[in-house]
Formats: C-alpha cells, structure tokens, sequence
C-alpha cells in the first residue's frame, strides 16, 4: 500500500504482512516493511500465493497501467461523496465479470 494509506489507517489486519510503497528513504513504517517501488514490493513478497494491493488511487493506477494485475475486487458504493482521489479508469473490456452481490446486481 502506498505511505499515505498507510498514514491514514487506525489498525491493520492480524496476520498481514504489509509493505509500505514510499519515495522518502528515511520513512519508518512501525512494524510494516517499506519499498521504493512496486515491482520491489513485490519481489519482497517472494512466493506468497496472492498479493493485495491496497492503494492508494497512484498505486492502483501504476499497477493497471503496467499489467501487473490479474484479479480485482470492487466493491462499488451508489451514492454521491465529495472527495479528492478516485479508483483510476481502467479498460472495462480487458476485465471478466466473475461474480456480482447486493444491491445493484444485474
């Protein structure tokens, strides 16, 4: 996950291993690894069965954007917020619906 998520979350997930993606050499992230890029993220990760990138919106777009992604998992919320950061555009028509739950399921 990105640094700035990372700052934003109260608690994480017991049993998670999490790496924290920043640009600044000197940040400490607690008991949390941290990586200078993605693909270095995800080189540490080494052979675990599946990797979740938690975000932010510049992670999420960074791996679409260099196809290191195989499965996504939205969660779409109808309603209008005021907000500054976005789930990034991606090719809808590159993607296979697998599965769709509660309300707005078509």
């Amino acid at each position: 996950m990105g640094r700035k998520t990372y700052e934003s979350l109260q608690k994480f997930l017991e049993g998670r291993r999490i790496i924290v993606l920043t640009r600044d050499s000197s940040f400490q992230a607690g008991e949390a690894e941290t990586a200078a890029s993605l693909e270095k993220a995800i080189i540490m990760a080494g052979d675990e069965e599946e990797l979740f990138i938690a975000g932010g919106a510049e992670i999420y777009a960074l791996a679409i954007s260099r196809d290191l992604v195989d499965t996504m998992y939205l969660t779409l919320v109808h309603d209008n917020f005021d907000g500054d950061t976005w789930f990034p555009e991606f090719p809808e028509t590159d993607w296979k619906l697998a599965s769709r739950e509660g309300p707005g399921k078509r």
